[in-house]
């Protein structure tokens, strides 16, 4: 057998989007890193291996939910090249995405088997893979490793404190909830199936040594399987048993497949729709519920993510709900909302003992239910990247993951984590050393308000009741106006409400009612007399009573802040949530969303050229960013940055609206539009030279991402200029932040 050595700065084991992303932040900050799979395919659980959704189906109680830093550079990078649409698309781009990044090493199909140890067991040495033929073991030595493999496996190797499956407490004190004699739940295990038609009927019978069948299953795993086939019988399917089964060992992915696909072949009241359809393929990994989670400095609790308190060592931010009593695996049915974002400490992703270990995804240090909001592939992407920075400054300046969480410390990586537009929890990071929050900020033209006063759809009639946020700046509210339809004269029901007061985009109190009678006619504005004070800016919203007789008109690319709501049906299948009965209507393909048309009185001007410094790179309780007026770009729009004095410069990042309002699809898919058409396409950044002339900086075409950072040789200048060229179709430049350094 050949053996191979290799010394680098971080050991990534695990390469599904928490290894993608803590490898190649480590890398991109100036460690050697190894990355190191098991499979032969990177992704993990997103990948063409198993195919998990990326998304859960879960909208949280934050419009502007979407991740940002690398993981949306590579979901857009994602929908920009994956021309076909599929898994085995998507693995082309992450392999072009890893295997271009310098200072990074990617070694697959190499099962890790082994960890070697100091004398006192508490810092790794080196840790050893396998080849899948074994032929040849590889020895990787650093002195920083992250354990990315969403089942603790490099943890437990090494030794690291911990503790598996459910804590049983954590569900009884959820009684209030869900009723008396709540119990923790049996283990879950999950696997994804494809479908696929035949040119005949195809008979089939489960195996003698299939353990499972599947009407014993129960009753909350069996339906979203049976709603997804009788959706759309062929593609991609997700099974899970969530009941007790037979004999010692846990189901076998085979054993899950075999006997939902046994149900549906025999003795299903659709098994007539299966007649001309086989089974093609399954995924051979088995998640779970019940793995292992290692034992850090200290462990988050559901009780601190419902509180969602800002802690100084919060180094990333997440939004699936909680598990309740009984949620599964593979879809929201059974979990809870949370009231809005929350922030992953940096205490809970490295290990107590094991000094240079950290861990990024549903393995740290956390209780069970926690556990399963990690489990959620965009929340350990962002753990991945948070962790892969810390770990490559601990490998460079030679201390420990511990040390660089102490509070002297945990700001500068806080900092560093923002600069790469990552969001380290639901409150911005100071940065005092950007130039562009001192400067003189001037543009070429603003959007005024945010009202929408172009109708272009009417909407369906509905019984249920409608809502419309939109931010307010203003210290009152004397008027909305409303245009609709009305087919019979009748009486109109409205209300004002504010938002709720941890800024997520959920009503809250009500501020005023008013009632309005109405004559039959055609579109047109209709006044409601809705007045109010306000008592702090933030979102607000218009409640419009259920009408089947009032049909609003829709505009589409409304500003960011606007956006409407719609009811959570009380009979519907999906996640709990106590802090709102609406949920936003995301829009279904990449862009921005819609609203009904309205008017404000008064005008809110929430989207100058201030928003660009308030340290925002994201909507918070307020858009906070910069919007130009419409324009087809024959004239650039443009952001000018001025100060007193002359500035010696060298960096320029810019933070574009790349519509954090969509979701993108929970699997690969072919879609009409393959960019965000509020990005913009092409730009170019100017100085002002010493002659009071501007000159050119630098010129980007074909710009796809949401986040720009341009470095270059130090100049001296008393002003830039950001000029907006074009966009990939949106009619009006949209920016968050333009940050300036030195």
């Amino acid at each position: 057998m050949k053996y191979h050595s290799q010394r680098c700065d971080v050991v990534v084991v695990g390469a599904g989007l928490a290894g993608i992303c803590a490898a190649v932040t480590a890398a991109r900050t100036g460690a050697l890193v190894s990355l190191v799979e098991a499979r032969s395919s990177l992704g993990g659980r997103i990948g063409r291996e198993v195919r998990f959704p990326l998304e859960d189906g879960s909208v949280p109680n934050f419009a502007y939910f979407r991740e940002t830093g690398l993981l949306d550079e590579i979901l857009l990078m994602d929908l920009a090249s994956n021309l076909d649409g599929t898994y085995e698309g998507r693995d082309r781009v992450l392999n072009d995405f890893v295997r271009s990044q310098e200072r990074l090493l990617y070694f697959n199909d190499l099962p890790v088997i082994e960890a070697e140890l100091n004398e006192r067991k508490d810092k790794i040495l080196s840790v050893t893979g396998i080849d899948v033929l074994g032929r040849s073991r590889r020895r990787f030595m650093a002195p920083v490793y992250i354990d990315s493999t969403g089942n603790g496996s490099l943890a437990i190797l090494a030794g690291a404190p911990g503790e598996y499956g459910t804590e049983r407490e954590e569900y009884t004190k959820l009684s209030p909830l869900f009723g008396s004699g709540v119990t923790a739940p049996e283990s879950r295990f999950a696997i994804t199936m494809e479908i696929r038609s035949a040119e005949k009927p195809i008979p089939f019978a489960a195996p003698s040594w299939v353990r499972l069948r599947w009407e014993d299953n129960e009753p909350a795993a069996q339906l979203p399987f049976s709603e997804s086939f009788l959706f759309a019988p062929q593609g991609l399917h997700l099974a899970e048993w969530a009941a007790k089964h037979r004999g010692g060992s846990p189901p076998e992915a085979s054993e899950i497949a075999y006997a939902a696909w046994d149900y549906i072949k025999n003795r299903s009241p659709f098994l007539h729709l299966a007649e001309k359809l086989l089974l093609s393929w399954y995924s051979l990994t088995v998640l779970r519920s019940d793995g292992f989670r290692i034992k850090g400095e200290e462990s988050l609790t559901p009780e601190e993510m419902e509180a969602s308190r800002p802690r100084g060592d919060h180094v990333a931010m997440a939004r699936a709900p909680l598990d309740g009593p009984a949620a599964l695996l593979s879809s929201p049915l059974g979990r809870i909302a949370l009231p809005g974002q929350y922030g992953i400490p940096l205490s809970c992703l490295y290990s107590k003992k094991v000094r240079n270990l950290m861990v990024a995804g549903e393995h740290a240090s956390v209780t069970h239910r926690v556990s399963a909001c990690l489990r959620h592939p965009p929340a350990s992407a962002q753990l991945g990247e948070a962790v892969g920075l810390v770990a490559a400054r601990a490998a460079l300046d030679r201390r420990q993951p511990r040390t660089l969480a102490k509070p002297n410390y945990v700001e500068g990586i806080r900092r560093d984590l923002a600069r790469l537009n990552h969001s380290c929890g639901p409150d911005p990071v100071e940065d005092i050393d950007d130039l562009g929050r001192v400067a003189k900020i001037i543009a070429s033209t603003t959007l005024p308000c945010c009202s929408l006063e172009y109708p272009v759809l009417p909407v369906t009639a509905s019984p249920d009741n409608r809502l419309l946020q939109f931010p307010v700046i203003t210290d009152s509210i004397e008027g909305i106006d409303l245009y609709i339809e009305v087919r019979e004269d009748c009486r109109l029901k409205v209300r004002l409400l504010e938002g709720a007061s941890n800024g997520s985009t959920i009503p809250g109190d009500c501020l005023d009612t008013a009632s309005v009678d109405l004559s039959k006619s055609s579109g047109q504005w209709v006044e409601l007399p809705l007045q109010s004070k306000i008592k702090s800016a933030g979102w607000h919203f218009l409640e419009i009573e259920g009408n089947m007789h009032v049909i609003p008109f829709l505009q589409d690319n409304a500003p960011v802040g606007v956006l409407r709501h719609s009811p959570i049906p009380d009979n519907k299948a999906t996640l709990r949530n106590p802090y709102s009965s609406y949920c936003p209507v995301l829009p279904a393909l990449p862009g921005p969303g819609s609203g009904y048309c309205f008017r404000l009185s008064p005008k809110q001007p929430v989207y100058g050229v201030e928003n660009i410094a308030d340290g925002h790179s994201r909507p918070g309780r307020m858009p906070h960013i910069w919007i130009s007026e419409p324009t087809d770009f024959k004239f650039p729009e443009f952001l000018e940055l001025h100060w007193e004095k002359p500035q010696t410069i060298s960096r320029v990042d810019l933070v574009f609206d790349a519509c954090l309002e969509y979701a993108f699809p929970p699997h690969p898919s072919v879609l009409p539009r393959m960019t965000i058409p509020t990005i913009p396409r092409s730009y170019r950044i100017y100085r002002l030279g010493e002659s009071g002339h501007w000159r050119e900086l630098l010129a980007v075409e074909d710009n796809l991402l949401g986040f720009r950072s341009h470095q270059f040789d130090p100049i001296e200048t008393k002003a830039i200029e950001i000029e907006i060229l074009s966009t990939h179709g949106h009619h009006r430049a949209q920016i968050y932040q333009t940050r300036i350094y030195p």
